[in-house]
């Protein structure tokens, strides 16, 4: 095969012209391959892979033609057509790249145009050695992709397999439940310790005052918005699948989270009707199959790049389906991505302060946003269960959200990653005398359901309350347990 491979090389590096479509390829196989490499649980669909053919294969090769045709139509274009191909190749692969990367603006368009005049003059004459480091550079990139490819094809959802009934369980109270999660919301316990160091108090009492149970020190039991709700709806532990490095198993936590989970297939058996509605469409950006019956996002309307989200504001939408749908049992999912945690780069982050007196104006922001939910939905449900849950802490204390990769030996720093908004306006009954069971998102529906069917049998079956991470810096590479059942740090690694 290596003897091919160079022979082609050698091949290649003879031929006297190169057709139109290889400085296409050039052009647009590498910025294409390079974007799922590092993005591929983000774009994994076929409509996504449609797209990104059409927009980084077909249109660069429909452009080198109208190129070569212009070239053979004026004669004064003939002199200059390894200028025009090199200038144009190098267009075309830098604002490719750019795309999906940095985004593309105007001002990149004139920079790139402006640098590939420029380059075209310099590098003409190596042409061949340009086109061929793009193909050296995709086959790279390549090697790097398949087995993240053949992971996520081998995939297995076994870890989603429930210990006993509870996917027949028979609901006995049938009220509305909204869940409803802002993104990074540490919970009361830990905000008014270092590093927050925040007086909650206003927002505490104003949920008191409206009959919400709070559970001071909940914390997450996953790190990520994706990892924690996939286990938190699946009611199950799935360690990061107990894999980390180039080649760990590519688990699509999307697809749990538009609805092929245990929670949304106990709610349906129970005849409820489902819903999500989300400020962004990060955790749905791949258009996985939905099983929810009601997203407000249509995905035709939806970026075909990760990066490049429009928000929305879901209150609207949810007094308008509140109201259209009092007839059936409702289940609600609400989720924005406020306050969320510290920045992710650290290239980006503002210090270790800024990135805190940053978290906590975006923790007011959120207060408010909570308040218009909740009031809007009291406004037009008295009866339902209404669930305040976040998906992790705030990372504040951190200088970005790159740190949480490395081993941490403060315990205030680990907590800060977990600690996680619960609190729960249970319906007319009251809090189940149970709700002491309630210390991590990984068993919140349980628990509910145990509630809601008066079968506290289910309870014998509760996981683990314990916290993951995935080092990898600091420390030997792998999955670590990092809070134990009781709350307390910890550091030991599990085995693949």
């Amino acid at each position: 095969m290596l003897m091919d491979i160079r022979r082609n090389i050698h091949k290649f590096s003879k031929s006297d012209r190169l057709r139109p479509t290889t400085y296409a390829l050039a052009a647009g196989f590498y910025p294409l391959i390079h974007y799922y490499n590092t993005n591929f649980l983000m774009v994994n669909s076929w409509p996504q892979l449609m797209w990104f053919l059409i927009v980084f294969i077909i249109l660069p090769i429909i452009v080198f033609y109208i190129a070569s045709f212009l070239v053979k139509r004026f004669s004064i274009l003939k002199s200059y057509k390894g200028h025009i191909f090199t200038g144009l190749n190098i267009f075309v692969f830098s604002n490719l790249l750019l795309f999906v990367t940095y985004g593309l603006t105007k001002k990149h368009l004139l920079i790139m145009g402006l640098l590939a005049l420029l380059l075209m003059f310099v590098l003409h004459k190596y042409y061949k050695k340009l086109i061929l480091i793009q193909f050296l550079m995709t086959l790279v990139t390549l090697v790097l992709f398949l087995p993240k490819l053949f992971s996520y094809y081998n995939y297995s959802n076994d870890w989603m397999l429930l210990p006993d009934t509870i996917d027949k369980v028979v609901l006995k109270e049938t009220p509305n439940i909204y869940v409803i999660q802002p993104d990074g919301y540490t919970n009361f316990n830990e905000l008014e310790k270092a590093p927050y160091n925040y007086d909650n108090s206003e927002f505490k009492r104003y949920l008191e005052s409206n009959e919400f149970t709070i559970y001071d020190n909940n914390r997450s039991n996953y790190f990520s918005t994706l990892t924690s709700n996939a286990s938190m709806f699946a009611m199950k532990h799935h360690y990061y699948m107990k894999s980390v490095g180039a080649n760990e198993t590519q688990y699509d936590y999307r697809k749990g989270l538009a609805g092929d989970n245990n929670t949304v297939k106990i709610l349906k058996n129970n005849g409820y009707k489902t819903f999500m509605l989300l400020g962004f469409p990060y955790i749905i950006i791949n258009r996985p199959k939905k099983e929810i019956d009601v997203i407000n996002y249509d995905y035709s309307s939806m970026s075909y790049i990760g990066n490049k989200w429009k928000g929305k504001f879901p209150l609207d939408t949810l007094e308008y389906l509140m109201t259209k749908n009092k007839t059936t049992h409702n289940f609600f999912f609400i989720e924005k991505i406020l306050p969320t945690h510290i920045e992710n780069l650290k290239s980006k982050s503002r210090g270790v302060e800024g990135e805190r007196k940053a978290y906590l104006e975006r923790l007011e922001e959120s207060n408010n946003w909570l308040k218009q939910v909740i009031e809007t939905i009291t406004s037009n449900d008295k009866e339902g269960i209404i669930v305040l849950v976040s998906d992790h802490g705030g990372y504040v204390g951190l200088e970005s959200a790159e740190d949480v990769y490395s081993k941490l030996e403060n315990s205030a720093l680990k907590k800060s990653v977990f600690s996680s908004l619960l609190a729960i306006k249970w319906s007319n009954n009251g809090a189940p005398k149970f709700d002491d069971q309630l210390k991590s998102n990984v068993n919140l529906f349980r628990v509910l359901f145990a509630h809601l069917s008066q079968n506290e049998t289910y309870l014998q079956y509760l996981e683990d309350d314990k916290s993951y991470i995935t080092i990898k810096k600091k420390a030997p590479k792998g999955v670590y347990e990092y809070i134990d059942n009781s709350g307390q740090p910890a550091f030991n690694k599990l085995s693949n």
